[in-house]
């Protein structure tokens, strides 16, 4: 009798550890649907812990209580589901449900038809179950959620032939006796527990791969502007270049010109809005294939892949006269803050650092050049000639100078 009590104790210690495994993960990552869950756990330790205590009992309430903790227990489940995959949940309908259980299966209890009250109790699970199966979307299900909606479905199904195999399987009428202590009852028992057990191991997959995905979200993402951040965009880079061999790649550094300048006069919270507003007008242009980041202070990077090269310097003039028209009031006075743009291109199998370098020296060519503008590597192969021949013109200049004046001496 003892070593059958250690084993009918083990449904509720499972649930139970489900249930606080469910609220760590709410703990980590705030989640409506894990917190539901761990309830509906939490009410079938009780329901189970209820039930092996009153085994014996005919008791009317405590059997009738017993019966509306297991179905508040569905409930909660198929409310957790709704919220994980349709972000709300019919809690009026589901509690609807459980009141027409638990009247039904009290009204029968009161009459004393056994197989009937087992009828209820089971279908009237089985249907509220249905409302959290209903949840799953049609497509887009990872693994772990088609093996999910495979167990609920199942849940579902032995929910409504359960009753009717115990009627045509039973040996002898069926009792309170040998509802108890019939081999096949109790493995069917079993079975549920087997199967609530295993729906709550691919929860804990499910839940737990979403707040290690949000987490790695964070990491790569800056928490101002909402745009990626250095890492983020190394990463996306990296799983462009490693997915295509032979992708182009456009880069377009960008920063605010005289940006200093907004901190010291209106103060940080000022600076903040303009970044967070400079963020939104670079996101007008992501998509598949792109990505915006914030490198840090006051610089952003928008890389396209796939762009022509025109394409993309006429991208980053458009960001140039967005962000050159817009308009901040801080402190009762309407301030523009203009942006430079440099623009270069990542090569075919090219160290993603030469090209950011690149664009970096177009950048500060449109800074030197008076800002507000939009440079880019071609810019700067002009600008290196103009250069080189500013200085021979400059060299000859200076010598035929002194040349000059070597003679006007020997003379």
């Amino acid at each position: 009798m003892q070593l059958e009590l250690y084993f009918q104790l083990l449904n509720p210690l499972v649930f139970a550890m489900f249930a606080i495994g469910f609220l760590c993960v709410h703990t980590i990552r705030p989640n409506m649907a894990a917190r539901t869950i761990a309830a509906s756990y939490a009410m079938g330790t009780l329901a189970f812990i209820l039930d092996i205590a009153f085994q014996s009992s005919q008791a009317i309430p405590v059997r009738v209580l017993v019966g509306a903790l297991y179905a508040i227990t569905a409930a909660l489940l198929s409310a957790g589901l709704c919220l994980h995959f349709r972000q709300r949940a019919p809690w009026r309908l589901l509690a609807a449900m459980v009141l027409v259980h638990v009247v039904i299966y009290a009204s029968l209890y009161v009459q004393g038809f056994l197989w009937w009250r087992s009828f209820a109790a089971n279908v009237g699970c089985g249907t509220i179950f249905l409302v959290g199966l209903m949840s799953f979307p049609r497509r887009g299900l990872t693994l772990p959620e088609k093996m999910l909606f495979g167990v609920h479905a199942f849940s579902c199904f032995q929910c409504f032939t359960r009753p009717v195999m115990v009627a045509a399987l039973t040996a002898g009428p069926l009792t309170a006796e040998n509802h108890n202590e019939d081999l096949f009852i109790v493995t069917l028992h079993l079975a549920v527990g087997a199967f609530a057990v295993l729906t709550g191991m691919l929860l804990t997959v499910i839940l737990v791969r979403e707040v290690l995905e949000d987490l790695q979200s964070h990491s790569q993402t800056d928490e101002l502007t909402g745009v990626s951040n250095r890492r983020g965009f190394d990463s996306r880079l990296t799983a462009w270049l490693s997915e295509e061999e032979h992708l182009e790649v456009g880069i377009i550094l960008a920063d605010l010109d005289r940006f200093k300048r907004i901190n010291d006069t209106y103060g940080h919270n000022a600076g903040d809005d303009v970044l967070i507003a400079f963020g939104k007008v670079l996101q007008t242009y992501t998509g598949p294939g792109r990505v915006v980041a914030r490198l840090g202070g006051e610089e952003f990077v928008l890389a396209l892949s796939n762009v022509p090269m025109s394409e993309v310097k006429g991208i980053a003039e458009t960001l140039r006269n967005t962000m050159a028209a817009k308009t901040f009031n801080f402190a009762g006075e309407d301030v523009s803050v203009t942006a430079s743009f440099g623009v270069a291109q990542l090569d075919r199998k090219e160290n993603p650092r030469n090209a950011l370098a690149r664009a970096d020296d177009a950048l500060y060519l449109a800074k030197r050049q008076g800002r507000n503008r939009t440079r880019c590597q071609a810019d700067l192969a002009v600008h290196r000639l103009t250069k080189a021949k500013d200085t021979m013109k400059s060299s000859a200049s200076h010598q035929k100078a002194k040349a000059k004046q070597k003679t006007s001496k020997t003379a």
